[in-house]
């Protein structure tokens, strides 16, 4: 089972370039808005211009309405930008306090971040060199700079006007792809994906500065794919002491840090718990202890198929699972996009049931391998594994030598069997399929008391319900009292668990028919066990 902090970072990573990819689209949009514009301009400077008195001199007065259009379209995406910046910075301060509230011992208090603080910080701390706002600037003045170096380009070649403005702005049969303008989207893929991880990081470093009663070093987590930097794959990891991030153990320099060392810098951190050197357990684990050195790919293995293909699409999905993906399945798919607003939907049904602490409803719970020790128990699993996944009901008693005594499809609720077929049963195992993944119906047991069968068993898709007893099963009308009368106790646990956050509520009513069971079965004297497998 994967470490909480670890395991919440690493999903909000991935959420982060679903979210990049949605402002992006957004400051796209903005210079597309300006694009038509500013081409007509271009039209209508460049119309009377002769090729044979072209003047570079003159070029700047031609351009005066093109340049103004321009400075205004960037003008707006500043804007744009530091608007998406301001509700991030308020967001991200929301997600580091949730993570460690979810965490930290109850007893703890932890502080918030005042985000308009954190968003003037944010902005006045340099960004790969430059401020933000003159990243903006300069990729404005960028732009006009590759415009006017291609109009004069065009003329001293001896093109055309309209040769020249189509070279700027590109051809409609391939999207505009191949246009000069173009070039400036790409530009601004990067500022913007850079801009938010050098806010990120700077909202997580004022966050741990608040906490520092409870949190200790800070832990440099990169992803481990095929296009990290040799930089961030070197810090993997690593750890480095609060406010002045010197190494601990190790002589790998911090330098800007996690989200800032580089251009589009993909790397995060976590800051462990006071006292904490390493991943290896704030809460009990299924299987053990978690390597420090868990990757990506560890992570991701232990997710859900629904979620492996949420995050790398169903084809790359399928691939991973079965063996064929390629390092490449873990970079950014560019066709996914998250608001904020998606992804705070997203980080409170993660944050709702305690990770480290599964249930058996959960992918992540541990699977055994179920008892195969008799010939009745093999050839009942044999039978369940070709039966859990039905839509309805299947049925069958197992003599003690393995052999199917009698086998019968029902509804998605029920199968039936007549008082004269069940006295023949006495000793036998009876085993079937719960498609609503429900324990044990009081008929069911009732019907196990009236055979006087050697097992009862019930399976749903990822686990088992087990019954048997030592001597004569209690009588029929017992069961039915008795399991009626511990169904009220067993609401009231489940209602807990759900109210805390430990279960999922669609989880309720399989929970409550489980422990109104265990409660029963200490009374009754009936062995009942469940097992995920």
């Amino acid at each position: 089972m994967i470490d909480p902090l670890l395991n919440h970072a690493v999903r909000h990573q991935v959420d982060m370039a679903g979210y990049g990819n949605f402002v992006l689209a957004k400051m796209i949009r903005i210079l597309n808005l300006t694009d038509a514009d500013l081409i007509a301009q271009l039209n209508a400077a460049l119309a009377d211009v002769d090729a044979d008195s072209f003047k570079v001199q003159r070029l700047d007065s031609l351009l005066k309405s093109a340049r103004e259009l321009n400075a205004q379209a960037y003008a707006a995406l500043y804007e744009g930008m530091t608007d998406e910046l301001r509700a991030y910075v308020e967001y991200e301060g929301q997600f580091q306090y949730d993570l460690y509230k979810h965490v930290v011992p109850v007893d703890f208090s932890i502080a918030a971040i005042v985000p308009a603080q954190v968003y003037a910080a944010a902005v006045a701390q340099p960004m790969q060199g430059r401020l933000l706002k003159d990243w903006a600037a300069g990729l404005g003045q960028t732009r006009l700079q590759r415009i006017k170096d291609s109009i004069c380009m065009g003329y001293t070649q001896g093109k055309t006007t309209a040769d020249i403005v189509r070279e700027i702005r590109g051809t409609k049969a391939l999207n505009y792809a191949d246009g000069l303008l173009d070039t400036s989207r790409r530009e601004i893929d990067a500022v913007v994906s850079t801009a938010l991880s050098h806010t990120a990081q700077i909202t997580r470093n004022t966050f741990y500065k608040d906490n520092l009663d409870i949190l200790g070093d800070e832990m440099w987590v990169s992803t481990l794919d095929g296009k990290t930097t040799p930089d961030c794959r070197a810090r993997d990891h690593l750890l480095y002491t609060p406010i002045d991030h010197k190494p601990v153990g190790h002589s790998v320099p911090y330098r800007a840090g996690p989200g800032r060392l580089h251009w589009r810098c993909r790397s995060t951190s976590i800051a462990l718990l006071k006292g904490q050197k390493s991943l290896y357990g704030q809460r009990s684990a299924a299987g053990g202890p978690v390597d420090a050195n868990l990757s990506y790919n560890d992570w991701l293995k232990a997710q859900t198929a629904e979620a492996q293909d949420e995050i790398l699409g169903k084809a790359k999905g399928r691939a991973y699972r079965e063996g064929g993906y390629k390092a490449e399945v873990f970079t950014n798919d560019r066709g996914r996009t998250l608001t904020l607003r998606q992804m705070a939907v997203r980080d409170a049904r993660e944050f709702k049931q305690p990770q480290g602490e599964f249930s058996i409803y959960d992918p992540g719970y541990t699977r055994v391998q179920p008892d195969v020790s008799t010939p009745a128990r093999a050839a009942a699993v044999k039978m369940e594994n070709a039966i859990r996944g039905e839509a309805n009901e299947f049925g069958a008693f197992i003599g003690a030598d393995g052999a199917v005594l009698l086998k019968r499809s029902g509804l998605p609720d029920r199968v039936t069997y007549f008082e004269d077929e069940l006295a023949g049963m006495q000793g036998a195992l009876f085993t079937h399929n719960h498609p609503g993944g429900l324990s044990f119906s009081v008929a069911d047991v009732r019907n196990a008391s009236f055979a006087q069968l050697s097992e009862l068993r019930a399976v749903a898709p990822h686990y088992r319900h087990m019954m048997s007893v030592k001597g004569a099963w209690p009588a029929e009308e017992l069961i039915g009292q008795t399991f009626d009368a511990e169904l009220s106790a067993a609401r009231k646990e489940v209602d807990t668990m759900v109210n805390r956050g430990e279960l999922d509520a669609r989880f309720a009513t399989a929970e409550i028919h489980h422990i109104a069971w265990i409660r029963a079965a200490a009374k009754l004297g009936i062995n009942y066990t469940r097992e995920a497998s």
